[in-house]
């Protein structure tokens, strides 16, 4: 079992959210909820919120999971979310303490989870070694596997093969990531060894290739490390742009304060190829949103967007019908506006936007509701 850090820098943004701050004010650090969550096989994962240690009662769970390649909500005060595959994911709760004294108060918490290779697919292990045949080099597979298992070569020049004993020749001296898939049924198994056949040491520019990805739920990221090091041995510090440092990958970092930061990665490398250690930088931006929560809600109703932050497309879910939105830049500037679906959610594209925050707004006879809505990792 798993607990949850506590996430409560957003709430200070409560008013310009469209919240009342005064109804439901940031929670302090005795009624601040957490949550801890539990692995139950098959890439499953049971969620389950946690009172704070004051024994306040916590309703209306808002949760957030954020991959490489994904980002998906769910609501509840207990869920279990299935996750794609092993690896690292980013977990954010939002969620209403209510105590009896002191009313209501709004808390979240995030967290790293780490998905284990399900134990249906623990016997499938990828592994080989290489050999020197003639000009070539002769692939020698030692995957543990059931029989019938799929292999696939590839052997990092753009070559590839399905052959269980492949050889090859390279044209140059690399280095080159070679790697090994195999696959059965549901399971796959990847390994990956690194080649070279040229003289030492080698150009820094050609050991090294810094590279980054960010996941971001709100005001919370994590950032992976993904960049080529010549199967050297290598380190990365994240500066977040905020004053705030941290070492290794995938790295969690909470944001205090909206805005635009330039998150960067410093990873240096050294090994037996390289005459000294070689260093190189990369960065990305994070655009932060004033907002209340991993989805901001109206203070009335079920007004939803998502997935927070957006890319090619906003959803929009609890719009009344026949409403009039428009979608703002924080200057105020109409970029697009529409009509709200009959029935259904309002689906809202957003591929000609930048990257930044915006105002959507739905008007109707009776009143103006607003979302702060992001879009992150567009074109």
């Amino acid at each position: 079992m798993h607990r949850a850090h506590p996430f409560r820098s957003l709430w200070p943004a409560l008013a310009a959210a469209g919240l009342s701050a005064a109804a439901q004010p940031p929670c302090d650090s005795l009624h601040t909820a957490s949550f801890t969550w539990q692995n139950t096989g098959n890439y499953n994962v049971m969620f389950t919120a946690e009172a704070p240690p004051s024994g306040s009662a916590v309703w209306s769970n808002d949760w957030g999971f954020a991959g490489e390649s994904f980002q998906q909500t769910a609501w509840g005060p207990q869920v279990q979310y299935t996750f794609p595959g092993p690896g690292s994911y980013l977990a954010c709760m939002l969620a209403t303490v209510q105590h009896d004294q002191l009313g209501g108060c709004l808390s979240a918490s995030c967290e790293l989870i780490t998905v284990p290779v399900d134990l249906l697919c623990a016997g499938l292990t990828a592994a080989f070694t290489i050999g020197v045949q003639g000009d070539s080099i002769l692939f020698i597979n030692q995957s543990q596997t059931p029989p019938g298992a799929a292999v696939n070569w590839d052997f990092g020049d753009g070559a590839s093969s399905m052959n269980p004993a492949p050889a090859h020749i390279y044209a140059g001296s690399g280095p080159f990531q070679a790697c090994l898939t195999v696959t059965s049924g549901p399971c796959a198994s990847t390994v990956c060894n690194w080649i070279y056949l040229g003289p030492s040491p080698v150009a820094c520019g050609v050991l090294l290739h810094p590279a980054m990805h960010i996941v971001q739920l709100d005001r919370a990221i994590a950032a992976f490390d993904h960049s080529v090091t010549s199967g050297m041995e290598h380190g990365v510090r994240w500066d977040f742009g905020d004053g705030a440092t941290a070492t290794g990958s995938p790295a969690l970092h909470i944001f205090e304060e909206g805005g635009t930061y330039d998150v960067c990665a410093t990873v240096k490398l050294w090994g037996p190829l390289a005459a000294d250690t070689c260093t190189d930088v990369t960065c990305g931006t994070v655009h932060l949103m004033v907002s209340a929560a991993v989805n901001e809600r109206e203070a009335a109703g079920r007004l939803r967007a998502y997935p927070l932050p957006f890319s090619e497309r906003l959803n929009v879910a609890g719009a009344p019908a026949g409403a009039h939105w428009e979608l703002l830049d924080m200057l105020g500037r109409k970029l697009l506006e529409g009509t709200t679906p009959a029935t259904g959610s309002l689906s809202i594209s957003g591929e000609t936007l930048p990257d930044g925050p915006f105002l959507l707004r739905l008007l109707t006879a009776y009143k103006v509701s607003s979302l702060r809505v992001l879009k992150a990792g567009g074109h």
